[in-house]
């Protein structure tokens, strides 16, 4: 037998009591640190979401063809196009709508108000300067109780030729100042009451751009504005601890 292990075997004989005390200290020590980690383990503090909601706006848009010409039928109804032809469609008709989900309950009176917006504006760098602006109004609807998931919708109709030509005389008037003419459907949503209980009283704009050019009009993508609100509470939750 190697001399290194007799040696060993000797000292762990002599110290018998001794290295069994120590290995019970130990046993007591580990037990009392399992014991406290599981009995009264720590805590944190964490944001927790309790509530939510969203609103959604959306404008839609079309064309329908009103003058004869080689390429499209009459009363041909063009949709979602990102080029219309202002002498065969001159009129530009959609629809803009709004919703709201919450995580609980809702109920809102809503007003929705569209305006039609004509104005000049010019690209000066990297932003962009409004030369002239007029507006009037185009239509209102209200919902004295719009739950969640319901739509409002609110169509409109915008003679566009009207407007350009409309463009060319104030323009004249204000001595051809710079600047592009340039359409905008502006919906302002106003809504009152309660959502998931509690208090809402909120206003929001949407608008729809529609860049006027030489014979054509150019809208911009109908996409969704969406909003999201949530409400937090700190709560405070316990560690968890893996068997190691």
């Amino acid at each position: 037998m190697d001399d290194r292990l007799l040696r060993l075997r000797a000292f762990l004989d002599r110290q018998f009591a001794v290295v069994v005390a120590v290995l019970v200290v130990l046993a007591l020590v580990g037990g009392w640190v399992t014991y406290t980690t599981y009995a009264t383990p720590d805590t944190t503090t964490e944001e927790r979401t309790v509530s939510s909601w969203r609103t959604a706006g959306s404008f839609d848009h079309s064309a329908t063809v009103t003058e004869s010409n080689s390429v499209y039928p009459v009363g041909t109804t063009l949709t979602s196009r990102s080029i219309y032809f202002a002498e065969i469609a001159p009129r530009l008709d959609g629809a803009y709508a709004f919703t709201y989900d919450a995580s609980d309950r809702g109920d809102l009176n809503t007003t929705v108000s569209l305006q039609v917006v004509l104005r000049s504006v010019e690209e000066n760098q990297d932003r962009s300067i409004v030369v002239w602006r007029t507006a009037e109004p185009l239509r209102r609807v209200s919902e004295e109780s719009l739950r969640p998931g319901e739509p409002i919708r609110v169509p409109f109709s915008v003679d566009v030729n009207e407007r350009l030509n409309r463009s060319e005389v104030i323009n004249e008037e204000l001595d051809d100042p710079p600047g592009q003419p340039e359409v905008l459907v502006r919906a302002t949503v106003d809504v009152r009451g309660t959502v998931n209980d509690q208090r809402v009283n909120r206003t929001a704009v949407h608008t729809l751009p529609v860049e006027l050019g030489q014979g054509a009009y150019r809208p911009a993508s109908p996409g969704s504005t969406t909003d999201r609100q949530t409400t937090t509470r700190s709560v405070t939750v316990q560690e968890s601890y893996g068997p190691v």
